[in-house]
């Protein structure tokens, strides 16, 4: 779920930092303040674009159809299906208590979704195998950084650099080596 609110240039931020591709559910929350209405459209056309959507009954260039143009735009929930969720982008007054009993109801939904579709157990492979990832990362730096041999083949490397005769690949690469052996240059 991602929260924004109006006022405070949230939707411009939001496509910056990459949340429009990783939301599931969209929240205008302080929705009775001004802007809220410009900010559930700004991102109703952000998802729907990254979709390819936006823009899909529009006539390119020659021949624009300024009716469809113009058409006041679609004032639904649901912003995009995606893998068959429909995003929904909803608007909530937190602190009265609206809109949060639909926003329950969209949570609900979707964890039936990502059960249902077998989506929850695609991600759940997907986070794990980045956290293992992760794990052998840090695990191996620490196993190179701490061995003398692979400091000796640094400084040497390091010196062979400087005199022009290695280049840092060709040192990782023997740093490498030296560490898996063979299975480096698989």
């Amino acid at each position: 779920i991602v929260v924004l609110v109006p006022e405070s240039g949230d939707g411009i931020q939001a496509m910056k930092a990459g949340l429009m591709e990783i939301a599931d559910i969209f929240v205008v929350n302080k929705a009775d303040r001004p802007g809220a209405d410009r900010l559930l459209k700004e991102i109703r056309q952000a998802i729907n674009l990254r979709a390819g959507n936006a823009l899909k009954d529009i006539p390119a260039h020659h021949g624009v159809d300024l009716g469809k143009a113009m058409r006041k735009e679609r004032t639904t929930d649901a912003a995009l299906v995606e893998g068959g969720w429909t995003i929904p982008v909803l608007k909530t007054v937190a602190h009265e208590g609206d809109g949060v009993p639909e926003l329950l109801e969209a949570v609900e939904k979707h964890r039936a979704w990502l059960a249902d579709s077998g989506e929850l157990e695609r991600r759940r492979r997907a986070r794990a195998r980045i956290r293992v990832r992760d794990v052998v990362d840090r695990e191996l730096r620490r196993i190179a950084w701490r061995s003398p041999v692979v400091g000796d083949l640094l400084e040497r490397g390091l010196d062979g650099i400087q005199e022009g005769d290695a280049t840092p690949y060709s040192v990782a690469a023997e740093i490498l080596h030296s560490l898996v052996g063979g299975q480096a240059a698989r």
